[in-house]
């Protein structure tokens, strides 16, 4: 979501409630405020405080190792890193007058706040600074008044004021408060929040900043992959990712346009999917080998564009800025127009926008019944009238030639095929004939380097399978062909985007091979240190184009992050993603609140196995979609369903069926009425089983074992049973605040 749409919410509550969403660090900023704000009003002296403290207000610089469970840079790197060295060499004394003068509640007016820049001004200056860190001064006025100010870190204040619509801040105090603060002051959210010192609203704007710059580098960055525990949302997340690599511009008030553009590239092949898995390989990504049988019964191999290689193609097209109407997955064709010598034929069809092959009394092709004539010609004049009137599509690329290796013009089939009974002025008989858009002619570059070495061959139409519709425009480009005719329509150079689904799960030597070199930004086409490599079966040159987006996802659950291939890692951006219960917003199902539900089973799956491997959000999101079309009934049956057919089968997995750890997780440990455990505990009656003289503890077997209630019994049924996961751990945590 964009930031002009957040700070235009029309009330605080929809606000708060954008924030949750959008600010995966939401309840972590709440919290260090609030620490902030007791301190703030405390009185004590930036100077007095513990380095812990004085490392929310002054930030990383200052607390390099802090006893909070929350990063203390939340809110940006107080900036001016020498400067603020000389800061902290002076114990923060030099601060403690502007800290102090900070009014500590009501509004701040313009008296104030210039006030405040000159006490700080004076104060790094006699700290023996050179330069004044401008934000350290905005982070400090924004952790200390957060309903006033707002951090200028990261360069914050620049996405302020695209949103706001207003000229750049930069470093200058005065246009700080004048241009930028009174702004946001103005907007319905803030207006009736500033003054009050116990207000979080405006400086909580940096999460969304600090999240949006997540996304924007995840559009600038080539190559990122979205990991995290099962259920995370990354896959759904890729919409998102995709989208914005591919049309950065793009905005979208709902989820519906969203997936309504998605589709749509998708559509258009500018944003592919694939999912890796353990028997993919090389061949299907980059290219591979394909059997044929020919019309003689022969068998064949011909070279096969993987979906890497196919999609690279495209969008190496789009940097050339060619005609649009050209499919860059189409065919090649072979043309020869009267043959390969100059005739006026060739002339008057490279003219007229024409291509044209003789045989006209066939009669009209796009009939299925063929005339004696046609059944009296020879094998390769059929199939080069076949090839024409049947199997030439709009889209296709057409080169005709004048010599055995040789073109001299290129064009896109524009039209359907059709018969003209007149023929052409120069040769009546040649009655077939296609509409093609010669885009560029004129000239003659040689093409058997790139055909394998081979002659054209002496059918006057065929395809050139050896050849796709990247390899003869980039050919050309690279021999000084202008490819942007005037007849030609120019596009901006597009991007495109891979989704690789699952990247983990596939082996990164074995499918990518020696092309991982090559998808690094820096080897990327067009760049100084630009790297080409020879295709193992095509035996053609190739590069990735830089305007190739590379998107993975990967489930941390599957496979840990720590042993992914180093070759992947050196050359992603990783993007963690984590379960986020907030988002439930504390909805109760009968009682259960599903945010302190799938928070208790995450911090006991995090201590009795890791955090790779919690629970995501998207397990239990049915369940919020039904309580938010108030249907609490049809709520509680998705819970029920979320637990049996995925939370308890992915724990068993997780444990190996240790159903002593899933009790635990479940809190059934702690349930006195063992009608609401989802695990019970029975004992073993050895004796009964074996007989009386059966010692079980001569043989170290456990006299307790453990059963998963049935699905059909009532504890499915029971509320209470939910609500035990973790009643009983907030109990105890309430009871510890107590004491």
């Amino acid at each position: 979501m964009r930031l002009k749409t957040i700070i235009d919410s029309p009330n605080s509550n929809s606000y708060l409630e954008t924030l949750k969403i959008q600010d995966s660090y939401y309840n972590d900023r709440v919290e260090m405020l609030e620490e902030a704000r007791r301190l703030f009003q405390s009185g004590v002296k930036l100077s007095e405080m513990s380095k812990a403290e004085r490392g929310i207000f002054l930030g990383k610089n200052s607390n390099k190792t802090n006893t909070y469970g929350f990063d203390v840079n939340l809110f940006g790197a107080p900036g001016g890193n020498g400067e603020v060295k000389r800061i902290i060499s002076s114990n923060f004394a030099s601060l403690d007058e502007f800290f102090s003068d900070i009014p500590r509640h009501g509004p701040i007016s313009q008296e104030d706040y210039s006030r405040l820049t000159d006490l700080f001004k004076s104060s790094v200056i006699h700290a023996g600074c050179n330069k004044v860190p401008f934000v350290l001064f905005t982070r400090l006025l924004a952790i200390t008044r957060p309903d006033t100010f707002v951090t200028s870190a990261a360069s914050a204040l620049d996405e302020i004021t695209k949103a706001l619509g207003v000229t750049q801040i930069k470093n200058d105090f005065q246009r700080y408060w004048e241009v930028l603060l009174l702004q946001l002051h103005k907007r319905p959210i803030f207006n009736s929040q500033v003054g009050d010192a116990s207000s979080n609203l405006l400086a909580m704007i940096d999460g969304v900043i600090w999240e949006e710059e997540i996304a924007n580098d995840g559009i600038t960055a080539t190559n990122q992959i979205l990991y995290g525990p099962p259920g995370t949302g990354k896959t759904y997340h890729t919409i998102e990712v995709a989208v914005k690599a591919v049309e950065p511009t793009f905005t979208w008030e709902n989820r519906d346009e969203l997936k309504a553009e998605y589709d749509r590239l998708v559509g258009e092949k500018r944003i592919r999917f694939v999912t890796f898995h353990q028997s993919y390989g090389y061949e299907e990504f980059v290219e591979g080998l394909k059997a044929e049988t020919t019309a003689e019964g022969q068998i064949t191999y011909k070279v096969k564009d993987g979906i890497f290689k196919s999609i690279c193609d495209s969008a190496s097209i789009s940097e050339l800025h060619t005609d649009e109407s050209i499919n860059t997955n189409g065919r090649v064709w072979k043309l020869s127009i009267e043959g390969a010598h100059k005739n006026a034929s060739k002339k008057y069809c490279l003219e007229n926008s024409l291509a044209a092959i003789g045989w006209g009394a066939t009669g009209d092709l796009s009939l299925t019944k063929r005339n004696d004539y046609f059944n009296g010609l020879g094998k390769n004049n059929q199939n080069s009238l076949n090839y024409f009137s049947q199997h030439m599509e709009e889209g296709d690329l057409v080169v005709c030639i004048d010599s055995k290796t040789s073109i001299e013009a290129i064009g896109v089939i524009s039209d359907e095929y059709q018969y003209a009974e007149n023929g052409l002025p120069s040769r009546q008989d040649f009655c077939h004939q296609l509409p093609v858009n010669w885009f560029s002619k004129g000239f003659s570059v040689d093409f058997k380097e790139l055909n394998d070495n081979k002659q054209f061959n002496l059918p006057t139409c065929y395809p050139l399978s050896r050849l796709s519709v990247p390899d003869v425009l980039n050919h050309l480009k690279a021999k000084g062909v202008n490819l942007e005719s005037q007849q030609a329509v120019v596009s901006e150079e597009q991007s495109y985007a891979l989704v690789i689904d699952e990247i983990n799960r596939g082996n990164i030597s074995k499918i990518f091979g020696e092309l991982i070199t090559l998808i690094e930004p820096c080897k990327r086409k067009g760049t100084e240190e630009e790297l080409s490599l020879t295709l193992p079966y095509s035996g053609k040159p190739f590069t990735v184009p830089s305007n190739l987006h590379i998107i993975g996802t990967m489930n941390t659950a599957d496979r840990s992050l720590a042993m992914m291939d180093t070759a992947l890692r050196r050359r992603f951006d990783f993007v963690e993603m984590m379960p986020k219960p907030c988002l439930f917003e504390n909805k109760t199902v009968h009682g259960i609140n599903l945010t302190m539900l799938l928070e208790t089973i995450n911090k006991r799956i995090e201590v009795l196995y890791d955090r790779e491997h919690m629970l995501g959000h998207s397990f239990l999101f049915p369940v919020f979609n039904a309580l938010s079309s108030d249907k609490e009934i049809s709520a509680f049956s998705e819970l029920q369903s979320a637990f049996k057919n995925k939370i308890i089968p992915l724990l068993e997995e997780y444990f190996y069926e240790d159903w002593n750890k899933i009790r635990l997780v479940l809190g059934d440990n702690q349930k006195e009425n063992e009608n609401l455990q989802f695990v019970r505990e029975k004992q073993i009656k050895y004796k009964e089983l074996f007989g009386g003289s059966y010692q079980s503890n001569d043989y170290g077997q456990q006299e307790s074992c453990y059963e998963l209630a049935l699905f059909s019994d009532e504890v499915w049924l029971t509320p209470a049973a939910y609500l035990g996961i973790y009643s009983q751990c907030k109990e105890a945590s309430d009871s510890s605040e107590s004491e």
